[in-house]
């Protein structure tokens, strides 16, 4: 059990009857993974466990149930979960299971601890803490280890199980394991108390209850709140005591748990007694009892029975203080718990005094001394102290033979450090040579390739340069050819329009006499002709661009001050633009100087854009916004090996579409009459990309403005003349 006993000496000191607490260990419910749900509940999985088990099964599964079976039984039918263990170990020793051998030796080293036979414990939980040791299991091993600490408390080792719970804290230490560390700092608190040392028993429970929380644990977190306060009964403080019992009791019962609940409603029921407040007192055993009794606990209902007990005896209710004793007794006595029947002995004897029953007060005080000697006699403490010295001798052997292994696995490491050391020296000699031999093949091949490389990128562009050249020449032509076809008949267009206008114009004044209809008519023709005229005016801007672009490539390369030819080109739409009120900002990088461009085709491209730009700021000026104020932004910036020229408009801006088609030939916005048919920007991108090996982007949110940036090399290699 998890319940630490307070000494008599203390509970003599708060309360004028006998306090009992359980004996039972404190961790056994954890180690075995015991289910302390109800009677009923454990029945069910009882009958679940022996069906497995009367199936034909794997004899692995077989020791696995019953291990399981033995550790159910435990409390409520410990012969049978004896049993249930010796038929376990037999079929785990048979296969050569190790693993069900350790959990069954630790099952039988229960059995033996709840009915206070102390050497056989001892023997059976050394075995099952040297398999799992022998295995690697280190989360058993430490479960194993405190099983021996507590068995070390109970005989009075002190030392020696403080010494095995440190231990055991240093295996959940390093499986960073918080549960376990909860536990294991309430373990050494308990220790710690026996020794006398409260305060520093109290550091550790509060350490337990940081660990607690942080495993979410909740289980553990009540676990701790029951040793917080049974360690200020120990510094004599009830208040703080029921207080850390109150917030424990809230807790377990807040989950449902069973385990913990019945212990601190026990434990509150002490206090009470110690208060003399009876009818409390007993209220709360008679809670703690029924959540016993509930899970078949008979060692645990026997302590609930005695303190029961001695409330009537101290009110004179000397007959159910009896009923309560005898039914302790037999509780007991079922369970083995050798520790509660010495109590009950000593309970009945004390009665029986009470009302001068002098035979049977001495029949039951004889009892009582014959199993106190016996739980404490020299045969039983020389059966312990072999086997310490047999658990001594196992370490010191296990000690030994960790250190020969280490002694032989570091002359092995040597002598394996030696030889990797010889040969990784003549390795790096080997090494080093091969090394510089590549190294020198590496330069070579780095020049020789590097050289290839440059001629050959250079040759790609000669040869795409030559390519564009011949495509752009071959267009050229076709494109005058068709511009020169498209002229004529434009000509003519145009002329007869101008014609029909000056006819329209002196008819109407002739007519005007004749009546309404002739004055439509010839309204009608005034409009058909205007509208020839527009129309012609704009078929022969796409054939003046037509061949504007047929005469793009006729430029020639030299240095140039690109800060001076974005100066002008800004300065001649100023001009021009003097009455839009549009706000120009200028930067410029006057540390750029000249770079190698063709001036003419670059101001032809930047005209473009900023003719773009005033376009789109007119425009949404004209849209009547309040607050508008128009602004083209353009700056010179120096970016390594290149120069980058941007510009930034807060005018329309464009769509998604309009970008993915801003660039092709002959795709306008604008209206008819407004702007360069279409070959505005297509123009741009050719001068950039194709004559100066630049790059032309677009970013624009329609609505918001567009930002253009023109990204140029310092030095273009070339050798043709022509930049497009």
């Amino acid at each position: 059990m998890r319940i630490c006993s307070v000494s008599r000496t203390v509970a003599q000191k708060t309360l004028r009857i006998p306090a009992y607490r359980s004996y039972a260990l404190l961790l056994l419910f954890v180690v075995l993974g015991v289910n302390t749900h109800s009677v009923h509940s454990q029945q069910r999985a009882i009958d679940s466990l022996q069906l497995i088990l009367d199936t034909k099964n794997h004899d692995t599964v077989r020791c696995q149930v019953l291990n399981t079976l033995s550790a159910t039984y435990i409390y409520s039918a410990p012969d049978s979960a004896r049993m249930y263990a010796n038929e376990a170990l037999r079929l785990a020793e048979k296969i050569g299971y190790r693993y069900g051998i350790a959990k069954a030796a630790n099952n039988l080293g229960i059995f033996y601890a709840i009915r206070s036979e102390y050497p056989s414990a001892l023997e059976h939980f050394l075995r099952s803490q040297q398999l799992h040791r022998e295995e690697g299991n280190l989360e058993k091993e430490g479960q194993a280890l405190t099983n021996l600490a507590l068995l070390k408390s109970k005989i009075g080792d002190l030392p020696g199980a403080l010494e095995l719970y440190q231990r055991s804290l240093e295996i959940d230490r390093s499986l960073k394991d918080s549960a376990g560390l909860a536990r294991g700092y309430n373990n050494i608190a308990r220790i710690l108390n026996k020794q006398g040392k409260h305060r520093k028993a109290l550091e550790y429970n509060f350490q337990s209850l940081a660990f607690g929380r942080e495993s979410a644990n909740v289980q553990e977190t009540a676990g701790t709140y029951n040793s917080i306060g049974l360690t200020y009964e120990y510094l004599e403080k009830p208040d703080s005591a029921m207080l850390y019992y109150q917030q424990g009791l809230e807790l377990a019962q807040e989950v449902g748990d069973k385990y913990w609940t019945p212990n601190l409603l026990h434990n509150i029921g002490l206090l009470y007694a110690g208060k003399e407040d009876y009818d409390t007192a007993l209220e709360y055993y008679e809670r703690s009892f029924q959540y016993f009794e509930e899970y078949g606990d008979r060692q645990r209902m026997a302590t609930s029975l005695l303190n029961s007990g001695s409330i009537h005896r101290e009110r004179g209710d000397i007959s159910k203080a009896l009923r309560h004793g005898r039914r302790a007794l037999s509780l007991s006595a079922e369970s083995g718990a050798a520790f509660e029947r010495r109590d009950a002995y000593e309970f009945l004897a004390f009665t029986f005094a009470e009302i001068a029953r002098h035979d049977s007060a001495f029949h039951y005080h004889k009892e009582f001394a014959a199993l106190d000697d016996s739980l404490i006699g020299e045969q039983r403490q020389q059966q312990l102290n072999e086997l310490e010295a047999r658990f001594e001798a196992q370490e010191r052997e296990h000690t030994i033979a960790v250190l020969e292994k280490e002694k032989q696995l570091d002359e092995a490491a040597l002598a394996r450090a030696d030889l990797e050391r010889n040969v990784m020296i003549v390795g790096v000699v080997v090494l080093g040579l091969i090394a510089f031999g590549l190294f020198r093949r590496y330069q070579y091949k780095k020049r020789t390739s590097a050289e290839i490389q440059a001629a050959y990128d250079k040759l790609k562009r000669t040869q795409a340069q030559l390519i564009h050249a011949e495509k752009m020449a071959t267009l050229g032509e076709w494109t005058a050819g068709v511009a020169h076809e498209i002229q004529n008949p434009l000509n003519f267009v145009n002329n007869f329009a101008r014609l029909n206008g000056n006819i329209s114009d002196e008819l109407d004044e002739y007519v005007k006499s004749s009546g309404e209809d002739a004055v439509d008519l010839l309204t009608m023709l005034k409009e058909n002709t205007q509208k020839i005229r527009e129309h012609g005016a704009r078929a022969d801007a796409i054939v003046k661009g037509m061949l504007e672009h047929s005469n793009a490539a006729q430029g020639k390369r030299g240095l140039a001050d690109i800060n001076g030819l974005v100066r002008e080109s800004v300065d001649m739409f100023k001009q021009k633009e003097q009455d839009a009120g549009i706000t120009w900002n200028l930067e410029l990088d006057e540390n750029i100087g000249s770079i190698e461009v063709l001036p003419a085709e670059l101001s032809r491209a930047m005209l473009n854009v900023i003719d773009n730009a005033v376009y789109a700021v007119k425009e949404r000026a004209g849209q009547g916004e309040a607050n508008y104020a128009p602004a083209i932004n353009l700056s010179v910036q120096h970016s390594g090996d290149d120069v980058r020229i941007s510009m930034r408009d807060n005018g329309t801006g464009m769509s998604e579409e309009v970008q993915k088609k801003a660039f092709q030939p002959f795709f306008t916005t604008k209206p008819t009459g407004k702007g360069n048919p279409g070959l505005g920007l297509a123009l741009c991108w050719d001068i950039i990309t194709n004559g100066h090996n630049g790059s032309i982007e677009l970013q624009s949110t329609e609505g918001n403005g567009t930002a253009c940036t023109i990204t140029l090399p310092r030095q273009v290699e070339s050798n043709d003349e022509r930049a497009v």
